[in-house]
């Protein structure tokens, strides 16, 4: 959430600031983040190395574990342990239920990245100014960070209402839906422009329906997923693994959409995004389980058969 503020701040604020003014802007956040890091809560963990379990059992209720918290107690106990004797083993994330987790988890990441959102998000205000939009193309940013925000914020109140995989499934074909329709009309504007005339709304609604389904499913649910199916000792590992995949796949989506919409034409790119968008369907209709209402032990011997 704090990464769609961010980006709703640069929206509003790049089209009027000089890039001196503008770079004082990171500096008051990250100050107002200091103040307030002040108040927030620590961690069970820290309270485990701390050797307080008390408040690491009112921590694990607090961040909303309270279905397994003498279960993650116990591993927290035991990772400490083994933290301190220097027995933290990689093999183990290749175990059989981490393993499962892996490859669910991986590929998930990849079509996080792979969606087309996150491309279209850096390249915003270009892409309205290239499609000629109807709405005047920084107001049109603006808009697509609005979109982006309200997602987030939405997206932790109906991700246990319906589920990881009915969100992954809206996020995912809606993504694809409007990649779909953005390649199809850049397509006909480049060969055709006469026959988009009165299609000038089309970009921002295509985009705006890309941003919000992808914010309330396709940006949330995977690391959702990574803090539930990976077993309690190995969840740092394979997190920190999923998310080192991820930053990559983002550089090299984000390389291949820049290739393509200045070599190619810009509606192949879309037309990409779409076909990862649709694997992402078929990807969570085949492979993904549901988790919800299943607490991280009932995952976990799930994942184990």
């Amino acid at each position: 959430m704090s990464e769609r503020l961010r980006c709703l701040i640069g929206f509003c604020l790049g089209p009027y600031l000089s890039y001196l003014q503008f770079g004082f802007v990171p500096i008051i956040l990250i100050i107002i983040f200091i103040a307030l890091s002040f108040f927030l809560n620590e961690s069970p963990v820290y309270f485990v190395i701390k050797g307080d379990e008390e408040s690491a059992k009112k921590a694990l209720n607090y961040f909303g574990r309270s279905k397994d918290v003498n279960y993650e107690l116990k591993i927290m106990l035991q990772n400490a342990k083994e933290n301190a004797q220097g027995k933290r083993k990689w093999l183990e994330l290749f175990q059989r239920s981490n393993r499962r987790a892996l490859l669910i988890i991986i590929p998930l990441y990849i079509i996080e990245q792979a969606s087309g959102v996150i491309a279209v998000i850096l390249n915003a205000t270009a892409i309205f100014k290239l499609a000629g939009s109807s709405v005047e193309p920084a107001v049109a940013t603006m808009i697509v960070g609005v979109t982006n925000l309200t997602g987030s914020l939405i997206s932790p109140f109906v991700v246990d209402r319906y589920g990881r995989k009915v969100l992954l499934l809206f996020s995912a074909g809606g993504c694809c839906l409007a990649m779909t329709a953005l390649g199809t009309y850049f397509y006909f504007r480049q060969m055709f422009p006469e026959s988009v005339g009165s299609l000038g709304w089309l970009p921002l609604t295509a985009l705006v329906a890309a941003l919000f389904t992808y914010s309330v499913g396709l940006t949330i649910i995977p690391h959702a997923l990574a803090g539930e199916m990976f077993s309690p000792k190995m969840r740092g590992l394979g997190t920190s693994l999923g998310l080192t995949v991820a930053n990559g796949s983002g550089l090299i989506t984000t390389s291949i959409y820049s290739y393509l919409a200045v070599n190619v034409g810009i509606h192949y790119a879309f037309w990409m995004f779409a076909v990862f968008d649709l694997v992402g369907v078929i990807f969570t209709i085949y492979v993904v389980p549901e988790t919800k209402g299943k607490s991280l032990s009932d995952i976990n011997a799930m994942l184990a058969k």
